[in-house]
């Protein structure tokens, strides 16, 4: 055997994760594993996710009583920063609502928010109750293991809906949500269908 290659061979290690060899000074040891720097790199991002972890049992039908305030299932399940986007949007739904009485749609958008809140509390306390992972952000459906790429809508409906409201209380013309709301919820949809479809994503 060629001491040299005896040499090299001894310097180098098997990424216990992904399989790559690489130099034995760029491995580092993660939950007593040897990764490669990729590896590495990949379990700094999913520790920065934020994502909640299966801990106590929740209990789904306290997480949808929760919700009779706003955001409060959300927060029940660990996700604080989820909980405080349902509550801002139902509190500005409700201010619209009674800004304008005889514009009935913000009852409706108020109605579909907190209903939403309920039923999306519930299947946060499901979902960790059979052992999956809650991420904490503003992502509109909560991605299942092995599907990390939910769509973030909840930035752009909340700018749509601040852009929504600036310009109906800046400009003269005055802007229906009876109108404004299915064009936002069109929009939002077609970005939604057609961005799976660009990735190729087969769940659609």
């Amino acid at each position: 055997m060629n001491p040299r290659d005896h040499t090299e061979h001894a310097v180098t290690v098997v990424c216990d994760r992904c399989g790559a060899t690489v130099p034995a000074e760029q491995a580092v040891t993660v939950d007593d594993e040897r990764c490669c720097g990729e590896c590495v790199r990949a379990a700094v991002r999913a520790s920065r996710s934020a994502s909640i972890s299966p801990g106590a049992r929740k209990h789904p039908l306290a997480a949808v009583v929760a919700s009779v305030v706003p955001g409060a299932g959300q927060t029940y399940n660990g996700q604080v920063k989820r909980g405080l986007v349902f509550l801002v949007i139902v509190l500005l739904s409700l201010l619209q609502a009674e800004r304008h009485p005889a514009d009935s749609a913000w009852i409706y958008v108020v109605f579909l928010a907190w209903t939403f809140a309920a039923f999306d509390a519930y299947h946060g306390a499901e979902c960790l109750n059979a052992g999956g992972r809650l991420r904490d952000d503003l992502t509109l459906v909560q991605p299942s293991e092995g599907t990390d790429r939910s769509p973030s809508v909840w930035g752009y409906l909340l700018v749509a809906v601040a852009a929504t409201l600036l310009i109906e209380n800046l400009w003269p013309v005055q802007i229906s949500l009876r109108y404004a709301g299915p064009t936002i919820a069109l929009v939002l949809g077609l970005w939604f269908i057609f961005g799976r479809v660009r990735r190729g994503d087969p769940h659609l």
